[in-house]
């Protein structure tokens, strides 16, 4: 009975970022006990390497490649990306996502990762642009 107790709690504890998910009125027992979840892409690390301005299939697109790299000592779930506009308040003004390249990155390993925008406001991005974790 004990061990059945410990597991289930177990589960409770190391599984709430899927509970929460799944059941978001969860998240204010969560909070009540101090034990929110990670947000998204803790331990991982965004670098860009390039940008361009680019047509393909006849549409203006903005290309941004880059790395994803574990920095953690775990292994850790790698979330979806969101390519994001901004004007000069930095608020968003266009956004696209992309599937993330891999599943889990293990520690000290890294993903090439590639992210478009069709059709970019650039002339309105005042604020420049920024490659972030999507929630």
């Amino acid at each position: 009975m004990g061990l059945a107790v410990l597991t289930l709690a177990g589960m409770i504890w190391l599984g709430r970022g899927v509970l929460v998910e799944m059941w978001p009125g969860i998240s204010g027992f969560y909070k009540s006990v101090g034990a929110e979840p990670a947000k998204p892409g803790v331990g991982l690390k965004i670098a860009e390497s390039s940008k361009r301005l680019q047509r393909i299939g006849g549409v203006e697109t903005l290309v941004v490649r880059g790395f994803i790299s574990n920095i953690s000592e775990l292994p850790k779930a790698v979330p979806n990306l969101r390519l994001q506009l901004y004007n000069e308040k930095k608020e968003v003004i266009q956004d696209s996502t992309a599937n993330a390249p891999v599943g889990i990155l293990d520690p000290n390993g890294s993903s090439e990762f590639e992210i478009r925008m069709e059709l970019p406001q650039l002339n309105l991005a005042k604020g420049g642009y920024g490659v972030v974790w999507d929630e």
